[in-house]
């Protein structure tokens, strides 16, 4: 029997090159970044198919039980947009690009039907519980005062933008379009951060935030040096905020639409 050893030739080993650290990070980045997407195009889906809800009862209401479930979803997959966007980046811009993809409306009109504008109609019950738990915490009388005083600096700045909204054509000219628009997008932005610091207070107290994300005041990148994506979230935002007062206090938002149709002759 032979019981020589079959001649085997060797091959070199193939010349593999080691993913580079900084290859890796770019692929982790990348990765990360498809999951914020990811859960912004899944947000945007619970968006549309809460709109097709609201579509459905007509002018009957949704139940407080029904509409947190949807808020809640929604909530925790703008959270996870958030969290995944701050990993990799801290650009107003880039951030901007991504919550793109949750924009469920491109029409204005179709705005009252997200889940952040009908919030609204929970907004004198999340007030009370805020009201509550301020008075309830440990703090100085002052301080609690302070905090009181929030609430209601949000209130009489959303009425006065309701106002400003419906203001009369001789009224803009009296005071100057341009003058106008000025007061009416510093009272916009005054607005939004109210809402979004009244919503970031409610997180500390653990209680039911007023809306389910906060939202992007047009000041705090110059007008003249605004991006495409951070237009579009600007535009977004300070029409779905509009329709969440208009749902919060639509006697206010009544009043001033009818005066205005009066005073302008569209009666």
């Amino acid at each position: 029997m032979n019981h020589e050893k079959p001649n085997i030739t060797m091959q070199p080993e193939a010349n593999i090159e080691p993913v580079s650290e900084e290859t890796e990070e770019a692929e982790r980045q990348e990765n990360i970044k498809w999951e914020a997407e990811f859960a912004a195009r899944q947000a945007r889906m619970i968006q549309e198919e809460f709109g097709e809800r609201i579509d459905s009862l007509g002018s009957e209401k949704m139940t407080r039980e029904e509409f947190e479930k949807w808020e809640d979803r929604y909530r925790k997959k703008y959270e996870k947009i958030q969290t995944k966007t701050s990993m990799i980046t801290h650009s107003i811009n880039e951030e901007c690009e991504i919550a793109k993809g949750a924009v469920a409306y491109a029409d204005d009109g179709k705005l009252y039907k997200t889940i952040e504008a009908q919030a609204g109609n929970y907004f004198f019950e999340r007030q009370t519980a805020l009201s509550d738990a301020i008075k309830k915490s440990g703090k100085t009388e002052a301080e609690k005062e302070e905090e009181l005083r929030q609430i209601e600096n949000f209130v009489a700045a959303a009425h006065e933008h309701i106002q400003l909204k419906y203001m009369a054509r001789e009224d803009i000219l009296k005071v100057g379009v341009e003058q106008y628009e000025q007061t009416r997008v510093s009272v916009h932005n005054k607005t939004l951060k109210m809402l979004n610091y009244l919503n970031n207070m409610c997180n500390l107290y653990e209680i039911t935030p007023f809306t389910a994300r906060n939202f992007l005041p047009s000041d705090i990148v110059d007008k003249n040096h605004q991006t495409l994506a951070e237009q579009t979230i600007m535009h977004y935002d300070r029409h779905i905020v509009e329709k969440y007062y208009a749902i919060a206090f639509p006697d206010a938002a009544r009043k001033a639409e009818y005066r205005f149709r009066r005073e302008n002759g569209l009666l």
